[in-house]
């Protein structure tokens, strides 16, 4: 879900922007469920894109799965997603993502 400025209509696709972090966000997970084998569930996370492009502000807004060590690294991961320069100011994105084996 997005609030604010819009991304140009012929930039890459929030999808193709969120990649390279939900790449990061399993390995979070791997390395969580070498501590916790049962660990699943998910986690809801805000963040504003700035007018670069880059991503700020990342919080977490609600998490089932009660673990900070992938908490904080999921925020760092979602701090590495890239998006196309919005139009009109910042972005305020918001986003659910669920961790299961």
């Amino acid at each position: 879900r997005a609030k604010g400025g819009k991304f140009p209509k012929n930039g890459s696709s929030l999808h193709e922007a969120l990649q390279p972090a939900v790449a990061a966000l399993d390995a979070c997970y791997g390395k969580a469920l070498g501590k916790k084998p049962k660990l699943a569930g998910s986690m809801t996370f805000s963040w504003v894109v700035k007018p670069t492009g880059k991503v700020d502000k990342v919080k977490k807004d609600s998490d089932s799965l009660k673990d900070a060590p992938l908490a904080a690294c999921a925020i760092k991961a979602l701090k590495q997603a890239e998006f196309d320069k919005p139009k009109g100011g910042p972005v305020k994105m918001r986003g659910v993502f669920e961790f299961a084996k």
